[in-house]
């Protein structure tokens, strides 16, 4: 798929209809993820509960801070344990540290205008 096929794609299973910016950098986070975990060797099982899990820290940011959002991240996780072997929960750990919790502030910035 092109890169703008996937945004129309995922816009379209979310129900947006009119594109903001905003919208295109969480669908841009978003589908950077699923493309990290396929490459990392996720079943489409083990993507789907990956994509919750991670959707479920993204709504959480909106009304928390960064210590109380990694506390959350913690607690959760646990759930993702009879899915994803030790191997793979460290793999989506250190991709959300590296991308979604460095940029926390911008992130939680921009889910304020969604």
């Amino acid at each position: 798929f092109h890169q703008n096929e996937k945004f129309k794609m995922l816009y379209n299973e979310c129900g947006i209809a009119k594109v903001e910016l905003e919208h295109e950098i969480i669908a841009d986070f978003i589908l950077k993820t699923i493309d990290y975990l396929y490459e990392c060797g996720f079943t489409n099982k083990q993507l789907l509960k990956t994509l919750q899990f991670i959707k479920n820290v993204i709504q959480y940011t909106c009304d928390n801070t960064l210590p109380e959002t990694m506390r959350h991240l913690r607690k959760q996780i646990i759930g993702l344990e009879p899915f994803l072997n030790n191997n793979l929960i460290k793999h989506t750990l250190t991709y959300l540290q590296s991308t979604y919790l460095q940029h926390f502030m911008l992130y939680k910035y921009v889910l304020v205008f969604l």
